[in-house]
């Protein structure tokens, strides 16, 4: 059920069906890009899970990194690296993407964990973590008022920034943990 929304004099409110998107290929890639972000902030959550179990041990990041090679996580990431790509080539590319679940690349537990240990690079890991999943939130919001749940925007808004904000923390948390 949608509220209606308090008119502004001076501004203009078009009425729009929830569907409207689906009319023209423009909007349609425009929506299919706001989608992207779900996958990119799920993937997000896999990467934030990685480097918690570092501090773990050995045999704990090598079980999370088996667990990854499973068919379902490679099917996953293959999507993720999809939209990631449609959303933005660059972005995806700073994370390492396909290369560590699919072997094409090999880094030890000692020297991952000395790397994510330095101060610069959980400073950079933050960054790369915790700012896209407000660009997420952003996203997310604005894709669920586009198709028409305009008189939720700000339960949308408290759970979409909300998310971001926790997401935020747990970086913070797992960070600190390295």
């Amino acid at each position: 059920m949608t509220v209606p929304r308090v008119e502004r004099p001076g501004l203009y409110y078009p009425k729009l069906p929830a569907t409207w998107w689906l009319r023209n290929a423009n909007y349609f890639r425009f929506m299919l890009r706001e989608l992207s972000s779900v996958f990119i902030a799920l993937f997000l959550v896999v990467f934030l899970v990685q480097l918690h179990r570092l501090p773990q041990g050995p045999g704990a990041y090598a079980a999370y990194l088996d667990t990854l090679r499973a068919p379902g996580w490679i099917i996953f990431h293959v999507v993720a690296l999809a939209f990631a790509l449609y959303h933005s080539v660059t972005w995806f590319n700073l994370t390492g993407g396909l290369a560590v679940p699919l072997g094409w690349t090999s880094i030890s537990h000692a020297r991952m964990l000395a790397l994510a240990a330095q101060p610069l690079v959980k400073l950079y890991l933050f960054a790369l973590i915790a700012l896209p999943l407000y660009h997420w939130a952003h996203r997310f919001r604005f894709i669920l008022e586009d198709l028409g749940l305009r008189g939720l925007r700000t339960p949308i808004a408290l759970l979409s920034y909300g998310a971001a904000v926790l997401g935020t923390v747990a970086t913070l948390w797992v960070l600190w943990q390295i």
